[in-house]
């Protein structure tokens, strides 16, 4: 994606000071074309700067959730692996949080403890 020497927050501000005055007084004051005011606000529509920041800060924090979701995801599984066998002796609940280690998984340690 292109860097553009205005910041999300700026580009709302200028969106925000194009509302009040005409467009084209506020393009020429900061250097930008009418499109790139129309195109902003196409992006940004009614966003106020805060809603900006928030929506950054979403937008990082995303990634984040959606591996530990996956980690949940792959947890659930493999315990659901290992409850559908009978467990017998120690022995095999042994083979069973190695089984967990190799699949990558801490749980078999916590279990271990």
């Amino acid at each position: 994606m292109k860097k553009t020497r205005f910041t999300a927050e700026q580009m709302v501000k200028i969106l925000r000071e194009a509302d009040q005055t005409p467009v084209a007084e506020v393009a020429k004051k900061h250097g930008v074309s009418d499109v790139t005011i129309d195109t902003w606000r196409k992006r940004f529509g009614q966003l106020e700067a805060v809603d900006v920041k928030r929506l950054r800060q979403l937008e990082q924090e995303n990634p984040q959730l959606k591996k530990v979701l996956a980690e949940r995801i792959m947890d659930i599984e493999i315990l659901k692996e290992i409850a559908a066998k009978k467990i017998m002796s120690a022995s095999v609940r042994h083979q069973q949080i190695a089984y967990v280690c190799q699949r990558g998984r801490s749980y078999g340690e916590r279990v271990r403890c």
